[in-house]
């Protein structure tokens, strides 16, 4: 069994390495491990160059990988480096690909919680000022990062003195040079509890902190508990989220305006689409982007849908998504021009649930379509349609004032206090959401069969 002994850090793994991989041992036969110590026992010699044999040659991505999985604290870790090393160059090129295969999940493992440690250092370091103008910081790191981070504080702070200490590692910079030292534990480090920029810190954060969209499970995955002792702002946030439903409330009703009188005052559809824009009457304009006005001709058809989904939200124009696309095909197959149309929303805001990076659509509650309500109403007063087509069972309900199950008034032409005939039918969004290809094919006709009937009935 070869013995090998690493210098500490991102890249102390490839001269040894290279060595390894020419003489041709395998990794059953070697045991890898680093040192505190700037050495390393296996040295190239001075001057002396050596290569793997002939089309050895490891991916760049495996390097780019490997330098943040030399900084993980699992004291197998070069064993590993060395193995996927091994592989790479002995007949498995394409090995990183392999996602399920056991060395390929533990490398990915690795470097995750490598990235996620970096990531999390230049978030949550806060530095104190000394007695001699230095600034140092405590950091609870997992893993050894330091050497992954130091170049991003150096370009940050460069007019500072300052020293980052860690259970593993420290690095210093003098204002032009970066020094790696031991780490040392929080009371051993000798860096204050607190200074007077704790005060900003808090401040800051009070600031930002928006009280309608409080997930306390979502903060803990933000910021971890484990650093909250290092962070001035921790402090607040019991007080925040104990207050945040009264404070969101309070908010929202400082901030509402009256919607039925805003409403009623806008005097063309232009300035209802202003008033729709400015409107904060439900908590769904806090995670939107923007609200979205109808759009359209006045004085034939209005088509009326749920909300914005997530391109509509974007763009801030309706039916301009997924669902908008099959109303374009049912309105081509019913020969009926878009451009014709009054195209609105019953609620004016995207409502949504994040998944990851995605936002999936959620239905809107009662206390959003009475809040959007009268931008509808005095959206059909102005435009003054011949018929609204309610696409779905929110624009139903909301239109007719009661509740209704769309399968009994669908397709139904229905009289209403509005003035114009109110016809039910499906919403696109249906079509995407149906499984069995019989029943999409149902949709999509009674859809384009209600398009045309409303088109007939207007002209």
């Amino acid at each position: 069994m070869r013995e090998v002994v690493v210098e500490r850090g991102p890249d102390g793994w490839r001269a040894p390495f290279r060595r390894l991989l020419a003489e041709g041992l395998p990794p059953e036969d070697v045991r890898v491990t680093d040192a505190r110590a700037q050495t390393t026992l296996l040295s190239l010699g001075e001057g002396e160059r050596v290569s793997p044999r002939a089309g050895a040659k490891a991916p760049r991505r495996f390097f780019t990988i490997a330098r943040r999985v030399a900084c993980h604290a699992d004291a197998d870790r070069y064993d590993l480096l060395y193995r996927v090393a091994w592989r790479l160059t002995h007949g498995a090129p394409t090995l990183l690909e392999d996602r399920v295969d056991p060395d390929v999940a533990a490398l990915r493992a690795l470097d995750s919680a490598v990235r996620r440690d970096a990531h999390e250092a230049t978030a949550f370091v806060r530095f104190r000022k000394l007695d001699d103008g230095t600034f140092a910081a405590w950091h609870g790191a997992e893993h050894h990062v330091m050497r992954l981070v130091g170049p991003f504080f150096a370009d940050r702070f460069s007019d500072m003195r300052w020293v980052i200490i860690t259970p593993h590692e420290s690095v210093a910079f003098d204002g032009s040079h970066l020094r790696y030292g031991e780490g040392s534990g929080r009371r051993e480090a000798g860096v204050p509890d607190a200074d007077a920029m704790d005060e900003t810190w808090r401040a800051y954060y009070a600031s930002i902190f928006n009280p309608a969209r409080v997930n306390p499970r979502a903060m803990r995955a933000e910021m971890p508990l484990k650093h909250w002792r290092t962070l001035p702002e921790a402090a607040l946030i019991p007080e925040l989220v104990r207050t945040a439903g009264a404070r969101a409330t309070e908010m929202q009703t400082a901030s509402a305006p009256d919607t039925r009188e805003a409403a009623d005052a806008a005097d063309s559809l232009e300035a209802l689409a202003d008033g729709v824009r400015r409107c904060a009457a439900c908590a769904l304009c806090r995670a939107a982007t923007q609200a979205v006005p109808g759009v359209g001709a006045s004085g034939g058809v209005m088509l009326v849908g749920e909300q914005p989904g997530d391109e509509e939200d974007l763009e801030g124009q309706p039916f301009v998504g997924p669902a908008g696309a099959v109303l374009d095909a049912a309105l081509r197959d019913a020969g009926v021009p878009r451009a014709a149309l009054r195209l609105t929303n019953t609620v004016k805001h995207f409502r949504f649930t994040r998944r990851g990076k995605r936002r999936l659509h959620q239905r809107p509650t009662l206390e959003h379509v009475r809040a959007c309500r009268p931008w509808l109403l005095r959206e059909i007063e102005l435009a003054n349609p011949r018929v609204v087509v309610a696409m779905g069972l929110t624009p139903t309900r909301a239109l007719l004032g009661q509740t209704v199950k769309l399968a009994a008034v669908r397709g139904r032409v229905l009289e209403s206090d509005l003035g114009p005939s109110l016809l039910p039918t499906w919403h696109p969004a249906a079509v995407l959401r149906a499984s069995d290809p019989l029943e999409r094919r149902r949709i999509e006709r009674e859809l384009r069969d209600a398009l045309a009937r409303a088109h007939a009935m207007a002209s």
